[in-house]
């Protein structure tokens, strides 16, 4: 059944993109209670749990830090991509692997500016000093930076597009980028690999109409244009 429904609204003579957010339903205590359980009867190590976007009504604003522990508890691996509150709280409980775009990493780090690589990377290594083993910096048309490893490596990555942008352009990017990098890693890709599939899909969803829409023919050849760069 329908939760909410947002739309989106793109005027191609000036370029603006709105967005019209509905609110959604109302999660109680009992039912976040459910999915606890829920999650520690079904989740597996072999699997990846993904916290995405900001949380319901009725939430206390700590059930991601929860859901975290809970996670890491079992050896269960999570990603964390949300903003606000959410983000900072989610951060405390250190998931496996973070994507928080430059606008989120300014919330992170108030005050600071992220127009460099080397701003970024200094910012990405505070996050992965804090016990993250994966951190993934989003940055629209520029790409990627990413940290990880336990002696840590860092790495830009992007891909050129080789089509004409959708009229719903890059929203819902995000969202693909993460799916991808979640797919990968459940299916045994090492980092390099489900970061190459993740920027694949978020390029191949600016290129079909609708938001998280992606056409597998367009993933498989992205996959081949990514362009991965070493920073020191």
């Amino acid at each position: 059944d329908t939760t909410r429904t947002n739309t989106t609204t793109f005027d191609a003579e000036h370029k603006i993109t709105s967005h019209a957010k509905t609110k959604g339903f109302a999660v109680s205590p009992a039912s976040w209670g459910e999915l606890f359980r829920m999650l520690n009867d079904l989740v597996t190590t072999d699997d990846v749990v993904v916290c995405s976007g900001s949380l319901p009504s009725g939430c206390t604003g700590g059930e991601y830090r929860e859901l975290i522990t809970l996670c890491s508890r079992r050896g269960i691996r999570t990603i964390l991509d949300s903003s606000n509150g959410e983000l900072r709280d989610g951060v405390a409980a250190k998931p496996f692997m973070i994507k928080p775009n430059c606008e989120e990493l300014a919330d992170l780090f108030p005050g600071e500016q992220f127009d460099s690589d080397a701003d970024v990377a200094a910012a990405a290594y505070r996050l992965w000093n804090l016990g993250i083993e994966i951190v993934l910096v989003s940055r629209g048309s520029k790409g990627i930076v990413l940290i990880f490893g336990k002696q840590p490596e860092c790495w830009k990555a992007s891909v050129r597009l080789d089509g004409t942008p959708s009229p719903t352009g890059s929203v819902g990017s995000g969202d693909a980028l993460v799916g991808g990098l979640a797919f990968g890693l459940v299916n045994g890709q090492d980092i390099l690999q489900a970061a190459r599939l993740g920027i694949a899909c978020g390029a191949a969803n600016v290129l079909t109409l609708g938001p998280g829409v992606c056409k597998y023919a367009d993933i498989e050849r992205l996959k081949e244009r990514v362009v991965f760069e070493r920073l020191e």
